[in-house]
């Protein structure tokens, strides 16, 4: 069975958040629940607004460096090109959308069962907008 996991970019704050699990409420809120603490939970922070925060979930699958790959994550294959993770509605998946190409890529080296093998994380959309003007 494949994790499902989120993690969430802080737009206020700018900051990722990671670690711990995520409360969603029927307000469109949502907090960070980081552990327990003499048997109550401990929350790091509550989010108000969808607007003051961005959900994206873990692929499932890792870089050739073991590292998971999640939605939002720009990751570079072995001949350069870039590209962005994101979630294709139409196909029902995951899927690289290219950033950067290279004259002499090749057009396949993107498929998504050789991730593991051919592609790094280089950095996410968020904490490294300049990725995208490639």
């Amino acid at each position: 069975m494949r994790e499902i996991a989120f993690r969430i970019w802080d737009v206020k704050n700018k900051r990722m958040n990671n670690g711990g699990f995520w409360v969603g409420g029927m307000s469109g809120s949502v907090a960070l629940v980081q552990g327990v603490v003499h048997g109550k939970k401990v929350f790091s922070g509550v989010l108000q607004r969808e607007k003051d925060f961005i959900l994206m979930q873990f692929t499932g699958l890792k870089d050739k460096n073991g590292k998971e790959i999640w939605e939002g994550d720009i990751v570079q294959n072995l001949s350069g090109r870039m590209c962005k993770i994101v979630w294709n509605e139409f196909a029902a998946c995951f899927d690289a959308e290219v950033v950067k190409e290279y004259p002499n890529d090749n057009p396949d080296g993107f498929v998504a069962a050789q991730w593991s093998l051919w592609v790094k994380i280089i950095g996410n959309i968020h904490q490294n907008p300049e990725l995208l003007n490639g």
